[in-house]
């Protein structure tokens, strides 16, 4: 089986998103496809403020990443 995947966001890009309930620009370091016989969906793992820092390792599903703070806003309050 051959198969595209498209991404909303690749490696190096800025996004927003919400932690805490503030709106946070991130850069992604990493796109992960997970696919298996029951799901598929695409993660994305956000560069650290520090090379440990444990927020390297947390995955963000892509519904919760924007590519604008305005999109970010939208998504909360509508048009």
């Amino acid at each position: 089986m051959k198969k595209t995947i498209e991404t909303k966001f690749e490696p190096g890009q800025k996004v927003w998103m919400l932690i805490n309930s503030k709106a946070v620009e991130k850069v992604v370091r990493r796109v992960i496809y997970y696919i298996s016989k029951d799901e598929e969906r695409i993660e994305y793992n956000m560069v650290g403020e520090t090379e440990y820092s444990t927020d390297a390792y947390e995955y963000y599903d892509e519904s919760r990443l924007f590519a604008t703070k305005e999109d970010l806003i939208k998504s909360i309050f509508g048009d």
